[in-house]
């Protein structure tokens, strides 16, 4: 426990290729993801309201995590305490938990429901005689 919190922890860390894949990946995924949604969020409203910040999260997930490899690397005390790094790919798998429970348990359900019509409530009223 007390190495989670070590606050210059050392060379040890043998998964620099590993986090480099995964931040290639998400960085692939972020752009993707955003022509994707480019493509859908004209004739899919569900999906607009749904996905649009995912593309921008991914990215800054990326980065995060670059951000903490590179200070790893380098050994920058606090920095390069291994709670960070863990805590950031926690919320990145968390984030990406959450976003596929979206898409695969929400989403459908949003996409076949009509959308609600809206009363003109801001119009002026028509003059009484």
């Amino acid at each position: 426990m007390s190495s989670l919190f070590a606050i210059s922890p050392g060379p040890q860390f043998n998964y620099y290729i590993v986090m480099i894949a995964f931040i290639v990946l998400l960085t692939i995924s972020s752009i993707a993801f955003a022509q994707i949604y480019n493509k859908k969020k004209r004739e899919d409203i569900a999906f607009k309201k749904l996905f649009k910040k995912v593309s921008g999260r991914l990215l800054l997930f990326g980065g995060l995590i670059a951000f903490f490899t590179a200070v790893r690397y380098e050994s920058i005390p606090y920095f390069s305490m291994r709670i960070w790094l863990y805590i950031t790919l926690l919320g990145t798998i968390a984030y990406i938990g959450k976003t596929l429970h979206t898409y695969i348990k929400v989403y459908p359900t949003k996409k076949h429901s009509k959308p609600k019509k809206v009363k003109n409530v801001y119009l002026p009223s028509k003059k009484k005689k």
